[in-house]
């Protein structure tokens, strides 16, 4: 409560607290004269009872006054919800994309990121579509929600006053997967953000696109430090992978540093399938160098071959043959919602094609 993550969330706070207030007010005085009249009017002191006829002044109290107590606290909701949405001075743009089950930001330069990034104290519209499902973007700090729709785009605009990270979630379910559908906002300084966003623009090429920061800020503020991972120590621990798992390290690399990269961030591929060996929710992509693996095809095992076939077939009808170990129903059906040239451009890389 009052957390000054933004002007909306304390505003919401306080409209609540006076809805509560008013409500508890009027319940403990309902409560209170039913009390009264249970005695008032008990059969002792009344035993012959009489019948009311009607009080136009007390009919004309009770309409008047629930009807400025209704419109009050409609108003307190809706002057803060009219501003949110009519700001002009918008400082950026964000296109927010959501799909099963995974969010993802591409910023004006083009840069692609799977954790969302603003500066403090600017104002920031999020651009926002869903690829399948409908989906609800939802940051719990501040107060804030907007369904994400496939047929149309909707909105959010966003005027940080804090730095820290918050929580993203997804608050309508869209699936088997809803409870995987987090990731975090991270509020940061101006300086900080810039020197972010300038690392690994996109390119003509359609070159990899970094999915995490690699900047540390600026700031001597501890706090506001770990709001951007550290590029030394990243880059220690992959030094330390690599000595431990060379092979896979170098599938890892070849893979992420291929032109077509950029397309298992857009699908959403990266969320489920990891490049380095370790388990998730699907097969890593390391295990398609083996050329074959065991699949269960109709509930019978059968030892398939890794093949451009087979990969498609995986991509379009997932739950025909299921990786042994693996469970069926976490992959949605790509049928109908990748091109053919992106298919087959994911095909391609998979397999080792440049």
């Amino acid at each position: 409560m009052f957390s000054g993550t933004s002007f909306y969330a304390d505003s919401v706070d306080q409209a609540m607290l006076i809805i509560v207030g008013i409500s508890v007010f009027f319940l403990l005085g309902i409560v209170a004269v039913m009390i009264y009249f249970v005695f008032r009017y008990s059969r002792k002191r009344n035993p012959v009872a009489s019948q009311i006829h009607g009080n136009l002044t007390l009919e004309i109290v009770w309409i008047i006054i629930p009807f400025f107590i209704v419109m009050g606290m409609f108003w307190l909701g809706w002057k803060d919800f009219y501003d949110l949405r009519e700001k002009a001075d918008i400082a950026m743009e964000v296109k927010v994309e959501g799909r099963m089950w995974k969010w993802s930001f591409t910023y004006p330069n083009g840069k692609l990121s799977d954790t969302l990034y603003i500066p403090v104290d600017k104002v920031t519209k999020l651009v926002m579509k869903s690829v399948d499902v409908n989906h609800s973007f939802y940051i719990p700090a501040f107060r804030i929600k907007e369904d994400v729709i496939a047929s149309r785009e909707t909105y959010m605009i966003l005027t940080p006053i804090k730095r820290g990270t918050f929580d993203i979630a997804c608050a309508e379910y869209c699936g088997l997967n809803h409870s995987y559908m987090y990731t975090q906002l991270k509020v940061v300084a101006q300086s900080d953000f810039d020197d972010w966003l300038a690392i690994m623009p996109a390119d003509s090429s359609g070159a990899k696109q970094d999915t995490t920061s690699k900047v540390a800020p600026k700031s001597e503020n501890v706090a506001e430090a770990s709001l951007l991972p550290d590029m030394a120590s990243e880059n220690s621990d992959k030094k330390e992978k690599s000595k431990k798992d060379d092979a896979k390290d170098d599938t890892a690399n070849d893979l992420q540093n291929h032109r077509n990269f950029r397309l298992l961030t857009k699908y959403a591929c990266v969320s489920c399938h990891s490049t380095d060996g370790s388990n998730t929710i699907g097969p890593s992509f390391t295990e398609l160098g083996k050329g074959y693996t065991t699949v269960v095809t109709s509930g019978k095992e059968r030892r398939a071959k890794i093949d451009a076939k087979y990969i498609r077939n995986s991509i379009i009808d997932p739950d025909v043959d299921i990786v042994k170990g693996y469970k069926p129903y976490m992959m949605p059906s790509m049928k109908g919602r990748i091109s053919d040239k992106d298919l087959n451009s994911i095909v391609d890389m998979l397999l080792g094609k440049k």
